[in-house]
């Protein structure tokens, strides 16, 4: 599940947008890149492994807002 502050943010995994957090996410067993977006916030990035006995987890994200949306 991919919680994030604020919530409904976009979820892209390897470059393909997957859907919008605080959802569970069905994922097949290997390493992802992380890219969260949401307007007005700074993008986030990050990465996962996820071990091969598989598990559900519980990632929180939480997204700085910018100051100023001309950046």
């Amino acid at each position: 599940t991919f919680r994030t502050v604020p919530d409904q943010a976009e979820i892209h995994l390897n470059g393909s947008f997957e859907g919008i957090s605080n959802q569970s996410f069905n994922l097949p067993l290997r390493d992802y890149d992380i890219l969260i977006k949401k307007e007005g916030y700074f993008d986030l990035r990050d990465k996962l492994i996820l071990p091969p006995e598989g598990s559900d987890r519980l990632l929180f994200y939480e997204l700085e807002k910018k100051e100023n949306d001309d950046e």
